[in-house]
């Protein structure tokens, strides 16, 4: 080889690693599956260069396209940083496309970490697992229209089974623990007289005579029980036996 050849040659050499160092360059992405978990894709440059690109970016990159790196300081090493990426794989027909986003391509890292920014919606919170404890975690008043009703107008049934004449019959009935009774009705034949208690044979809270049904009495009455309860008692003030139907409309809270 001639004295002029190997000058060339050097020189050549010379002016791609001065090229490398501060000019920006084309390549073709050959490996892009290290950017999904590493931030990376392997590139070759126009010379035929193997290189290393850092690419933290959204952008969704793909074997076989067109990409601008520089290189990474001013060594000369095989480590570039992503300028800018084009879609198109044949740039003599399209000569460039803009790539797509592909938000997932960045790697992992915790939600709790600095990397973000912001509040997350609730509407992205996966609320299976992740659960607000209203009682601790929670202050302020909640608007009545995101509140469970606690007011409720409900009907209570008491069937009393059958009674022999002058004999007495108790039980108790699930209810609200605080109510106003608006209203009381008795089905059945024979005369009775009814009473309701706050606790299990405790302080009556309602009674009325000896009365023939059908019965019906829209006076209303306050109930408090010691426990969610309606305790009874059906008196049989008739000559034969019956079995009774009382049916109460309540308002109940729940306290």
């Amino acid at each position: 080889m001639s004295l002029r050849r190997e000058l060339d040659r050097f020189k050549r050499v010379i002016q791609r690693r001065e090229e490398r160092q501060g000019n920006l360059l084309l390549a073709t992405i050959v490996d892009a599956s290290p950017h999904a978990t590493y931030g990376y894709v392997v590139a070759r440059l126009v010379d035929g260069t193997a290189i290393n690109v850092r690419a933290w970016t959204p952008v969704a990159l793909a074997n076989g396209q067109q990409i601008l790196v520089a290189p990474m300081g001013g060594q000369t090493w095989n480590w570039y940083a992503l300028i800018q990426a084009n879609a198109s794989t044949d740039v003599e027909a399209t000569p460039y496309t803009p790539p797509s986003l592909a938000p997932r391509a960045l790697t992992q890292h915790s939600l709790g970490g600095s990397a973000h920014t912001g509040n997350l919606p609730w509407s992205r919170i996966d609320t299976s697992s992740s659960k607000v404890n209203l009682a601790s975690q929670v202050v302020g008043v909640l608007p009545l229209a995101n509140q469970a009703k606690q007011t409720v107008i409900d009907v209570v049934t008491i069937e009393t089974g059958e009674i022999a004449a002058a004999q007495t019959k108790t039980g108790k009935i699930a209810g609200p623990r605080l109510a106003l009774v608006r209203k009381v009705q008795i089905a059945g034949n024979e005369p009775c007289t009814l009473r309701f208690f706050e606790a299990d044979r405790g302080d009556v809270e309602y009674a009325t005579a000896s009365v023939t049904p059908p019965f019906l009495d829209q006076g209303g009455w306050v109930h408090l029980a010691d426990a969610s309860m309606f305790y009874w008692e059906v008196t049989n003030d008739g000559v034969g036996p019956d079995t009774y139907t009382i049916t109460l409309q309540v308002i109940g809270w729940e306290v």
